[in-house]
């Protein structure tokens, strides 16, 4: 039976503030009331308006930003450009090259293994590990560790020279499996973490760990693809298509579902953990980038000074002093 409170000694505080109550009190919490309090610290007194009996005590507050437009944008926004990403890569898709792929699919299989298995895992582990009092955190690297193939490991595929056909199908099937993948995840571990979703996250004393987090979560599976590619004997392209695929998590869609699946503030408190991941995810790649291209422009100027080098007359000298020129002059006679 829901009982009605009335709220005494609050401060009016902005018109912009709304505020969620939450108490051990099973009384106070239960109270509906849009306040707004000048100190997080106040005490706060409540009276039952039916037996005049008083509840006094501090109670956690947390503050919900206002609904503002741009949220409302950058969700539809980020729901609209996954989904023309998508488009792109069906469109993209060789069926011929498809057919023989999956006529000897150790490539996808590899792929599939470490982005159903060791992401999800490796994510659980590491929100257990940085951040064991902090719900949201691990539910959003969670939500992030389960989420397929990241469109943008086709660009890096191309870029580091992988193979694109590959990075294109185990993309597609990530995506696809990712529909029975993803539930099957959250309704297993995830469920331990849901059961506790409710604390409070203290980003000032965790922004080491958001930051860890974040690199260490795709830069691992970078290496766990890598290696099991290896491990299967897959060529050096192949093996860099694997780890960018399995290391490239799709945290649009983590973000797309958290924000929608979740009420405030918990929506805003778990998408810090994929906005992080996706920060920092490209920087192992495009150092691999540079190099490569620092690589190829030293190979090309050794090339180009070896040709110089061959077109300079040799000269031997032999025993008797002779001077033997390899290189002949021809003048063209002028009248």
């Amino acid at each position: 039976m829901k009982i009605d409170y009335e709220i005494i000694d609050l401060t009016k505080l902005t018109d912009d503030m709304e505020l969620l109550i939450y108490s051990e009190d099973k009384n106070i919490a239960s109270l509906e009331k849009e306040i707004v309090i000048s100190n997080p610290q106040t005490v706060i007194s409540c009276r039952n308006k039916k037996t005049d009996e008083i509840a006094e005590g501090n109670l956690d507050v947390v503050v919900i930003r206002k609904k503002r437009i741009v949220d409302i944008l950058f969700t539809a926004s980020v729901a609209t450009l996954v989904s023309i990403l998508y488009i792109n890569f069906g469109c993209a898709i060789d069926w011929g090259e498809l057919r023989n792929i999956l006529k000897r699919p150790i490539g996808p299989t590899i792929g599939f293994f470490g982005q159903f298995f060791v992401m999800p895992l490796l994510s659980y582990g590491l929100g257990l590990l940085l951040f064991p009092d902090s719900p949201e955190m691990q539910l959003g690297m969670f939500f992030t560790g389960v989420s397929p193939a990241g469109g943008a490991s086709n660009v890096w595929a191309v870029l580091l020279e992988g193979n694109i056909s590959l990075s294109i199908i185990m993309t597609a099937i990530s995506t696809i499996a990712a529909f029975g993948m993803m539930p099957l995840w959250l309704f297993t571990l995830g469920r331990f973490i849901f059961r506790n979703a409710n604390l409070e996250v203290p980003y000032s004393q965790i922004l080491t760990y958001i930051i860890v987090a974040g690199m260490a979560l795709p830069w691992l599976g970078y290496v766990a693809g890598y290696l099991l590619a290896k491990v299967f004997n897959q060529t050096p392209a192949d093996c860099i298509t694997i780890a960018i695929e399995v290391g490239i998590q799709n945290t649009g869609i983590a973000i797309f579902l958290l924000r929608f699946a979740l009420p405030q503030p918990q929506a805003d408190l778990t998408t810090v953990a994929p906005v992080a991941v996706a920060t920092l995810t490209p920087f192992p790649l495009l150092f691999l980038f540079l190099y490569k291209k620092l690589q190829r422009r030293l190979s090309h100027s050794h090339s180009k000074l070896n040709c110089y080098d061959d077109d300079i007359p040799k000269i031997n000298n032999n025993c008797n002093g002779n001077i033997e020129a390899f290189k002949e002059v021809k003048l063209d006679t002028v009248t």
